[in-house]
């Protein structure tokens, strides 16, 4: 049960009191499975603790009965075909277009071997879904963003998320068989480290986009995630570090470009085709208005 300090932090500044709890949460859990010599393994379940974090932020603001409510307005998954469709193939579409422009540029060759593992990576999609996608878009899509989108446009809001989203990454940086290792390994902590924060940043806008569009559903958003790790793993095997970092540069050129296109077409304050503002969960005191409805892509 959470403390009256805690709720007091909690209320006047929810954000920072589930970044820090995400933080603590997911440092403890890779602590605990360290320590029974399970972290090589299972390492992967530190992406659960944002999740959790934002469960219990919702829990402390608004009583257990609403954060039991956070999590199913979260995981909405009826927002039409289409944007199932483009959550699972727009980052396969990107992954193919950096793969074709890298190697020009010193990146990993298009061979028989590679499309041969196409299919292999649709149940790494759904495994990543369920392991990265859900447990973290609970959090950066579902709780960070419409708090943050409360007093900002959703643009300023998304390079927010994609800030923290990104510096939450940072101890993968020294961790052996990641691929942000990879890139410390290739470009040095400093560099890595802008480097994929300012990746974060720029899928942060596309991942808003695709949330506000279907009014609000993490869910949405948690597919493009595992589709968006799933595809890359696919598009990156068997390639060099090099060649990883040639073809991770240009999917990240790539996605600026299509986030560009989305303020064009969409503006700033929303990013979506709705002229308000998608706020999908607000603490209950700060409720302003309900969640927008799902648009038709």
């Amino acid at each position: 049960m959470a403390s009256r300090s805690d709720a007091r932090l909690a209320s006047r500044h929810p954000l920072v009191f589930f970044y820090a709890l995400a933080v603590i949460l997911s440092a403890g859990i890779v602590a605990v499975l360290l320590a029974v010599e399970l972290a090589e393994d299972l390492f992967v379940l530190g992406t659960f603790g944002p999740g959790i974090a934002a469960v219990i932020t919702v829990g402390v603001l608004d009583g257990r009965s609403q954060a039991w409510r956070f999590v199913k307005n979260s995981m909405r998954w009826n927002f039409g075909l289409g944007w199932w469709t483009i959550a699972i193939v727009l980052p396969l579409v990107v992954t193919l277009l950096a793969l074709v422009l890298a190697t020009t540029t010193g990146g990993p060759p298009l061979n028989s071997e590679l499309w041969s593992g196409l299919a292999a990576a649709i149940p790494l999609l759904l495994l990543l879904t369920l392991l990265n996608g859900i447990p973290e878009e609970i959090a950066w899509r579902g709780f960070m963003l419409p708090v943050a989108q409360r007093g900002h446009s959703a643009l300023l809001a998304s390079l927010s998320v994609g800030f923290w989203w990104g510096a939450w990454h940072a101890p993968l940086l020294f961790v052996d068989g990641t691929f942000q290792a990879t890139l410390g390994d290739e470009l040095g902590f400093g560099p890595a480290l802008g480097f994929w924060t300012l990746a974060t940043m720029v899928f942060s806008v596309g991942f808003t986009w695709l949330s506000n569009s279907v009014g609000g559903s993490a869910l949405a958003a948690a597919v493009l995630h595992g589709a968006t790790n799933a595809w890359i793993s696919w598009g990156l095997t068997d390639a060099t570090p090099s060649e990883s970092v040639v073809m991770f540069a240009w999917f990240v050129g790539l996605w600026v470009g299509f986030a560009a296109l989305l303020l064009l077409f969409y503006g700033a304050r929303t990013l979506s085709r709705s002229d308000r503002t998608v706020v999908s969960y607000l603490p209950t005191r700060h409720q302003e208005q309900p969640p927008t409805t799902a648009l038709t892509p």
